[in-house]
């Protein structure tokens, strides 16, 4: 079933979407939301007035009523003399009790890079991200915290997480969990045959007991040779004899019209995609944030009941 999901457009995430749009950055796109201790944080892509493509990275802060946007940080501007090569795909999560972002290379080396930086109370130093049977280009891992290691999220169908072991000169190394645990792994999904899930945005925790976590995952269509992609709730679980990963009935979008694509094409290879690009969640909904057809954004409050929750939250945004 498909849900249009700019029904869920609310005042509280429409006063975020003005603020962005304020910020001056043109093309804005697939923007990452994420609370942070003192409100919210958003990365997301653009040009920078007077720029033109790449796309560059950038990094915004909110304060708790969402009335000010600070000062918006060119990520590619400030990273890219450190690491030689542009900020693509910036995406934000928590870890302990702050916020962190996560980049790649995109395609602009090979093999390209993932990096994680703490955002709060600024931007940290970079670590990157080492995995021995990484594909020649990886773009899209989930992080999250998880027994106080880091882990990631690698690849959902097959599932793959990926547990930190070891953190020595900037470089944080990663190896899938061991073999105990991947023998009692147990996938279910409501698709019949094989849906293909990538992985859209980072993990948010959905209770307080650091077992049970909510992304939004996507469905790649095609229609004569290009692309389409939809957004699907997904739900990740730690349990005793391992995890798994389940997810709801519907596929998102953000409107009919949107599904239609857009006469702008960035990517030849794109028809159209509602691209989910961050999910955090306050009091009991999910606050997320998505690119349109890589031209556009926009921000939904989604209840919480489409990852399968019914109880109320661990605790409220600020408490």
């Amino acid at each position: 079933m498909l849900l249009t999901i700019n029904r869920f457009s609310a005042p509280h995430s429409q006063r975020i979407a003005q603020g962005l749009r304020s910020t001056g950055i043109v093309n804005l796109f697939n923007p990452s939301i994420q609370t942070s201790n003192d409100g919210f944080c958003v990365a997301f892509r653009g040009l920078a007035k007077g720029t033109s493509k790449p796309f560059q990275g950038f990094l915004a802060r909110i304060d708790n009523e969402t009335a000010q946007i600070g000062p918006v940080l060119n990520l590619t501007k400030l990273l890219e003399p450190e690491i030689g090569a542009p900020v693509c795909d910036p995406k934000l999560f928590r870890a302990g009790s702050r916020c962190w972002l996560t980049f790649n290379t995109g395609h602009f080396e090979r093999p390209n890079r993932i990096y994680v930086a703490q955002v709060e109370p600024e931007l940290g130093p970079l670590f990157l991200i080492s995995f021995a049977d990484r594909s020649e280009i990886e773009k899209n891992w989930a992080f999250f915290e998880h027994d106080g290691l880091l882990h990631a999220l690698y690849s959902i169908s097959p599932l793959i997480i990926l547990r930190e072991t070891m953190r020595e000169n900037g470089v944080i190394h990663f190896h899938p969990l061991d073999a105990t645990e991947k023998d009692n792994i147990s996938g279910s999904n409501t698709f019949t045959g094989q849906p293909q899930l990538t992985i859209g945005t980072q993990l948010s925790a959905l209770d307080s007991s650091g077992t049970l976590f909510g992304l939004i995952s996507h469905r790649r269509h095609y229609l004569r040779g290009k692309r389409i992609y939809l957004g699907v709730p997904t739900t990740l679980h730690f349990e005793r004899d391992g995890y798994r990963i389940s997810t709801g009935k519907r596929t998102w979008t953000h409107s009919m019209r949107a599904l239609l694509g857009s006469s702008t094409k960035h990517n030849p290879n794109l028809f159209s995609c509602t691209y989910f690009s961050g999910m955090t969640v306050i009091e009991n909904k999910a606050l997320v944030s998505y690119g349109i057809n890589d031209v556009d954004f926009s921000l939904a409050e989604v209840p919480l009941t489409y990852w399968g929750k019914t109880d109320d939250m661990r605790e409220k945004k600020g408490a």
